[in-house]
């Protein structure tokens, strides 16, 4: 269980990132409704989701700085010289 809560910011910076996080301005097509749907005060996007609405904080359990989700981090770079190198 401790390993899921290890693996849960990565794997939600990478959704972020990607634009596939559940968040309703991400799927237009399927949502008619862009409110959020936690306070009901504000446009769904990541940004709100992810570091302004206090209530999907709350239920969520996450805090970001949205901005930094997208900035150049060393720490959570992954190469693939394994797979690339010659033997």
């Amino acid at each position: 269980m401790q390993g899921q809560k290890q693996n849960a910011r990565p794997e939600a910076e990478c959704k972020a990132r990607s634009r596939m996080m559940d968040a309703k301005v991400n799927f237009k097509g399927s949502e008619k409704n862009q409110t959020c749907r936690y306070c009901g005060e504000a446009e769904e996007n990541q940004e709100h989701i992810l570091g302004k609405c206090e209530i999907a904080k709350k239920i969520t359990g996450r805090c970001m700085n949205y901005e930094d989700i997208f900035k150049n981090n060393n720490n959570h770079k992954h190469t693939n010289s394994n797979l690339t190198s010659s033997k």
